[in-house]
């Protein structure tokens, strides 16, 4: 749905949810956006795969959604696909299997078998107490909404003053008004200006010589945390993101000794 709508800009978006036999939903996801050219169809749900250059460039995006949507429905012993055209839409399927139950009132309920996985387990992460990312002033730069919700409110009980992004020209354009941020969240992948860009362009400012960085990105190939230190960032971290060690992080490269003469 996030796809449909980030790459229609005219005309619509429709969403269905069938039960295709007693122990299969089926849900259809159509738009009628910019398509997919058939010889790219069979990438598409390739882990950082998009289209294009220009894709990117435009829309943003890492290119893993889709790869995590079928990983998904693999685990969950369902499947999707894929029909599209360029110039007039796409339209995605997922099928799945599900329990279904029907109470007291007649209603049905549809849940997906639980899948369990030896020794694992789900724990909510208890932030450590700190001082040092109290009312602080943090930049944070990144395309998807989803993202900075979720990092907004991961972060609310710090108090946190949040100057939001959503390019690396934006970011510029921020601290070139005299924003004056503790420290910068930077997501590589983004469109107009990416991160890599952002940092470089931040560093060859006298005056933002010192500020800290941290990168964030889903890529971890290539060697991707030398590449950003190699261009100034302080830090690293992958998505999806550990609250624990991003605030391990934030706390580090917000202690003075620390940022005095990093890029000297």
């Amino acid at each position: 749905v996030s796809n449909a709508v980030k790459f229609t800009q005219k005309g619509s978006v429709s969403v269905s949810v069938d039960l295709l036999n007693p122990n299969t939903v089926g849900i259809r996801v159509a738009d009628t956006g910019i398509g997919v050219k058939s010889e790219n169809l069979s990438k598409i749900f390739g882990e950082f795969q998009q289209e294009d250059i220009s894709t990117s460039r435009h829309f943003g995006g890492t290119g893993l959604g889709l790869s995590i949507c079928k990983s998904l429905m693999e685990l969950m012993g369902g499947h999707i696909k894929m029909e599209s055209e360029l110039g007039k839409g796409s339209t995605f399927t997922i099928e799945f299997p599900v329990d279904l139950v029907v109470d007291d009132s007649s209603d049905l309920k549809i849940s997906a078998p639980p899948q369990k996985k030896e020794g694992s387990k789900t724990e909510k992460v208890q932030p450590t107490e700190t001082t040092e990312l109290r009312n602080k002033t943090i930049l944070l730069v990144d395309d998807d909404e989803g993202n900075i919700y979720s990092l907004k409110e991961s972060l609310d009980e710090f108090d946190i003053n949040f100057i939001v992004a959503e390019n690396g020209q934006q970011a510029l354009a921020h601290l070139a008004e005299n924003v004056t941020p503790d420290l910068v969240l930077m997501d590589l992948m983004m469109p107009v200006m990416n991160g890599y860009v952002a940092i470089e362009k931040i560093r060859q400012q006298s005056q933002w010589k010192h500020l800290p960085i941290i990168a964030l990105t889903a890529n971890t190939e290539n060697k991707e945390e030398e590449k950003c230190r190699a261009i100034g960032a302080d830090d690293f971290l992958s998505k999806p993101v550990d609250l624990e060690r991003l605030i391990e992080k934030m706390n580090l490269a917000l202690q003075p000794q620390n940022g005095e003469a990093r890029h000297d």
